[in-house]
């Protein structure tokens, strides 16, 4: 028999499909309507990389939307534990124009986490998290030659590794023939403490993710090419916390980061590279004794997108990717996992995805990665099945430093063969307002773990409704 759990999914995607269809019926009777009504129309938000406001219409207009995602998740992560999970959330905006090419935008979220099955050791607890996405008063001047905006919103830095997230600050962006400026600083200590991606370490050392963060980029196109260097200066707000096992404990991480990137396209091909140097200050730790020790890392990713004009319209991926290790860091992912001399391990605030199943944190790794997407229903009449895209992709992951670990301390044998890493995806844009997503990974572990060490697995499927 079908189980409850299962059952309220399968309710649940028939309510929103119907609730779909309604919405396509209905734009098609009020298409002249809303040609009519000057600056009503409301654009559809499909993804989270989407984060800028609708384009300005006439002063005053008020326009809103949103969309809901839920998916559900089941994860075997090592040889006993197996984690199912879903995860819904809403995300409501609404956008008011003002005069002289200004605009506010505000977006509410929530997002709820609910745990079908976890190993017996785990106690994670169903949560949901409601917050202040963005909301931030934005401004153009000069034909949009230059802009700002001041508020909470996203920021990002050159492919995003560096930094890609939120926070409350500004944003200054200055376009000329010459080259293209963009500055921005942020504070992240009023983000919501239970979902702030930028604390670092435990509760046993300090409180929460306070960090400033300040940095530019300055841009230089031509030719469907374009050049770039970035700088970023991370300085560390975190409170330290009173601990008597270890009373001198320092947990504070400033680091200060420079790249130099380019992005374009030939032809069929798309493609983006970027080399990070990183400096600055951490901890050795935890110990009774700290010391403060030099951070001399680096990193750099390479990446190229081929698409063929042809039947299925493949498009084949080729990617690299590189974060320096450190051979006495036991934990690459914390602050203070190095333990003596210069730090080495590159570690970041912004985002990188090298594979579902292994999610490797890029420090101490090289990957490597190749694969292909296509669409097989591109040539057919239906236009709801011309949308679907499959993709797979191979990863090769290799440690930098052989005796050092990956990840918060993992493949702890002196070798640098991590593994191997297999992922498909599926993609269906059922309506212009609705999709559906799939994704199966599978991690094969190497030399760097010990023997007896199982696969891993990932799998997820959800859909994306917006409004």
């Amino acid at each position: 028999m079908i189980s409850k759990k299962i059952f309220f999914i399968i309710i649940l995607f028939s309510f929103v499909f119907n609730i779909s269809l309604y919405a396509q019926v209905k734009k098609t009777v009020d298409v002249k309507k809303t040609k009519q009504t000057e600056g009503t129309e409301t654009p559809s938000v499909k993804s989270e990389n989407i984060m800028e406001a609708p384009a300005a219409t006439e002063p005053f207009s008020i326009s809103y939307g949103g969309w809901i995602t839920t998916a559900v998740i089941d994860q075997y992560s090592s040889n006993t534990s197996n984690l199912i999970s879903s995860v819904s959330m809403a995300r409501i905006w609404l956008k008011t124009t003002l005069p002289y090419n200004s605009h506010i935008y505000l977006r509410g979220k929530d997002v709820y986490t609910y745990y079908i099955k976890q190993p017996e050791d785990a106690d994670n607890k169903n949560e949901n998290n409601i917050d202040l996405d963005v909301g931030y008063f934005y401004m153009s001047l000069l034909n949009n030659s230059i802009n700002y905006s001041v508020g909470r919103k996203f920021y990002i830095l050159g492919s995003g590794i560096i930094f890609n997230g939120r926070g409350d600050g500004g944003e200054f962006n200055y376009y000329s023939k010459y080259a293209d400026l963009k500055l921005f600083g942020a504070y992240t200590g009023f983000l919501n403490k239970d979902s702030n991606p930028y604390k670092l370490v435990s509760d046993l050392y300090t409180d929460d993710g306070k960090r400033i963060f300040a940095g530019g980029t300055i841009s230089k196109s031509f030719y469907n090419q374009t050049f770039y260097l970035s700088g970023l200066f991370q300085m560390d707000k975190n409170d330290e916390m009173d601990d008597t096992s270890y009373p001198d404990a320092e947990s504070t991480y400033n680091s200060q980061y420079y790249a130099i990137g380019f992005k374009g396209t030939f032809k069929n091909a798309f493609y983006f590279g970027e080399y990070i140097i990183e400096r600055g200050e951490s901890y050795t730790g935890p110990e009774s004794t700290t010391k403060k020790q030099d951070i001399k890392a680096s990193a750099a990713t390479l990446n190229l997108n081929y698409y063929f004009s042809i039947m299925l319209r493949p498009v084949l991926v080729v990617q690299y990717a590189y974060g320096s290790g450190d051979s006495d860091k036991n934990n690459p992912s914390s602050p203070t996992g190095n333990t003596d001399k210069d730090d080495k391990g590159f570690m970041y605030f912004g985002s990188y995805s090298g594979g579902y199943a292994l999610r490797p944190y890029l420090s101490n790794i090289h990957i490597y990665r190749i694969g292909a997407a296509i669409s097989p229903l591109s040539n057919s009449n239906n236009i709801m099945l011309k949308r679907i895209n499959l993709s797979a992709i191979y990863s090769n992951y290799q440690k930098d430093v052989a005796n050092s670990t990956i990840n918060a301390g993992e493949a702890t044998e002196p070798n640098k063969d991590i593994g191997h890493g297999f992922d498909v995806g599926l993609t269906w844009q059922i309506f212009s307002d609705l999709s559906f997503f799939g994704n199966y990974a599978v991690f094969v572990p190497g030399s760097a773990y010990a023997s007896g060490e199982k696969n891993r697995t990932f799998i997820m499927g959800g859909i994306n409704l917006s409004f």
